[in-house]
């Protein structure tokens, strides 16, 4: 994960939108997906 450090801020933030759990809306996304597999 030393890479992530060297990239811009742009780039880091759109790595941790979509691949990280902890990224700015990961938690609301994660959240969602839980909701939509427990409810069906």
């Amino acid at each position: 994960m030393g890479t992530l450090k060297k990239l811009p801020v742009t780039s880091r933030r759109k790595v941790g939108m979509t691949s990280s759990p902890h990224g700015p809306y990961g938690l609301g996304y994660t959240r969602a997906t839980m909701v939509v597999t427990m409810g069906c």
